[in-house]
């Protein structure tokens, strides 16, 4: 199947849904062609660049645009969400191109 995996289709925040809008810290960037980099842990969001596999776990992306970045004092980025997210938004799901085993000319 194409995509082989759950992939972004936009720069942005993966994010569990469930967790709501908020400030978050951000567990890693995680870039297109990169290896897994674990699951997304609740209260946590993961940078994701277009094309790159949404973390498990995560079961949205945010958009860039939809957020506000916030730097700690200490130097830690915090990210502050403020568009909610529905399931499935802004992700291209395993075999949303083509189906396993469907023939390509």
């Amino acid at each position: 199947p194409i995509p082989a995996f759950p992939a972004s289709i936009m720069d942005g925040f993966a994010v569990r849904c469930s967790d709501g809008l908020g400030t978050f810290p951000v567990d890693a960037d995680q870039f297109a062609g990169t290896d897994d980099m674990g699951p997304l842990q609740p209260g946590h969001i993961r940078y994701v660049t277009t094309g790159s596999a949404v973390p498990l776990g995560a079961d949205a992306v945010v958009k860039v645009e939809d957020t506000l970045q916030r730097v700690k004092s200490s130097g830690e980025v915090e990210i502050d969400v403020l568009v909610s997210s529905k399931a499935g938004a802004n992700i291209r799901q395993v075999g949303s191109d083509t189906a396993k085993d469907e023939v390509l000319l």
